[in-house]
């Protein structure tokens, strides 16, 4: 069975940045490390437990 989601609103007042805010991207390495941070802390204990 496909679902599907249909947007009929938007609430921009919802939004972290403006217009005329930007990102910094160095930033983004270290989200991203910790993002993922779970998976592979994950994989390390499934290879540790099949050895």
């Amino acid at each position: 069975m496909t679902e599907r989601v249909v947007v009929d609103a938007r609430d921009f007042g919802l939004a972290t940045y403006d217009t005329g805010d930007t990102f910094d991207q160095r930033l983004a390495k270290g989200f991203v490390q910790l993002w993922g941070l779970p998976s592979r802390m994950a994989s390390a204990r499934d290879q540790r437990l099949a050895d």
